[in-house]
């Protein structure tokens, strides 16, 4: 599954799509509103991505906005409730995907 997101902002100059997603990183010459956010908003999508097995990208043009694309690897997981039983009712195995 790919997902993406479509802005017409004032998009991110070639040279700084690179550092998009490095952490308290805030890109761009407005520095009157680089005072908001702190600049870990993207790096934690992209390590959230990462750790479903998935990636994220950004495209941009200047003066015309940005896409954030990312894809989300087709894995089933397993998950447990607090009494250690499967979310789908049945007592889990470890080789087990739901």
């Amino acid at each position: 599954m790919e997902i993406s997101v479509i802005d017409t902002g004032i998009g991110i100059a070639p040279d700084d799509l690179p550092k998009v997603f490095e952490e308290f990183r805030q890109v761009g010459t407005d520095y009157a509103h680089k005072s908001e956010g702190t600049g870990l908003g993207l790096t934690l999508a992209k390590k959230f991505v990462e750790l479903h097995g998935g990636k994220i990208w950004v495209t941009s043009e200047t003066g015309k906005g940005s896409t954030f694309t990312f894809y989300a690897a087709n894995k089933r997981r397993n998950i447990l409730t607090s009494d250690g039983f499967s979310s789908r009712g049945r007592s889990p195995r470890l080789s087990e995907t739901v």
